[in-house]
Order: structure tokens, then sequence, then C-alpha cells
């Protein structure tokens, strides 16, 4: 939730000057703040890079539930499958910024 009111971490359609390296640094001592950590260089490391797994755990949830199944096929229909990933439903924000691939 720190992540989602803080736009310019993960939303590439906001304008450049918004998304210096320095307002992001400043976006992510932020939300290490928030979750209680120091602020070393390391420990905002490690809130990027969990930022980074919860993503692509999204990312492969949501795939994994779009899967396509061939017609006539005996496995049972992803259509109203609901994801494994706890964090999927806090984590649709993502939708609208995300590839439409995905």
């Amino acid at each position: 939730m720190a992540v989602q009111s803080r736009p310019g971490l993960y939303d590439h359609r906001i304008p450049v000057k918004e998304r210096t390296h320095l307002k992001k640094q400043s976006l992510w001592n932020e939300i290490l703040n928030i979750v209680g950590g120091t602020f070393k260089r390391k420990d905002v490391e490690n809130v990027q890079k969990r930022w980074k797994q919860l993503c692509d755990c999204y990312i492969k949830s949501k795939r994994k539930i779009k899967e396509y199944l061939p017609s006539g096929s005996a496995v049972r229909s992803t259509k109203n499958a609901k994801s494994t990933f706890r964090l999927y439903e806090q984590m649709k924000f993502l939708d609208d910024v995300l590839d439409k691939s995905v």
C-alpha cells in the first residue's frame, strides 16, 4: 500500500520530470520509514528488491489465471480461477500500468 500511494515508483506514464532518480530515491526512503527501517542504502535496496519480487509474483499469477486453454481441452477452465498469490487483490492497481500482454 505504501508503494501504491506513490505512483512515481511504478507508473511509466507520469512525466519523466516527476520520476527522476532523486525523487524516486526520496520516495523509497519514505517507504522505508513507513515499514520501519533505517536509512542505510542496503535497507532501501532490500525494500526495492522485495517490491520487485511482489511485482513478479503478481505478474506470474495474473498470467497463470489468463492462460489459454485450447477448445475441447479436458482441463478445468481457468475463467473463474482464483490466484494463490496472497496479495493479488491488493496489487490489482498495477493493471493500469502493466503491459496489456500480461
